[in-house]
């Protein structure tokens, strides 16, 4: 069975789309969990770091609001390509 580029294009860029909106929400939470980014200063380490250690709820709150917007960022243009792809596809 062959499989002919022009026709699986549109289905690897939904899957790319699909992962990448993906992996910013789970690595962020893994962050949380793990803390193995707290020497590097990833934001999941930090708001772990501020709650945990510090317990300063502005931080808190501040490096969320910054991950959320982030995740905005990052999935409404996604979201937007995975809409227009899959259209395309059906």
């Amino acid at each position: 069975v062959a499989v002919e580029w022009p026709d699986s294009w549109d289905y690897i860029v939904l899957a790319i789309a699909q992962s990448l909106g993906l992996s910013v929400k789970v690595s962020i939470m893994s962050e949380i969990l793990v803390n193995s980014s707290n020497a590097k200063g990833g934001i999941g380490g930090l708001i772990q770091t501020a709650w945990q250690i510090d317990f300063d709820m502005k931080s808190v709150i501040a490096y969320s609001l910054i991950s959320v917007l982030l995740v905005l960022v990052m999935d409404i243009p996604l979201s937007i390509l995975k809409h227009q792809v899959q259209k395309k596809i059906s």
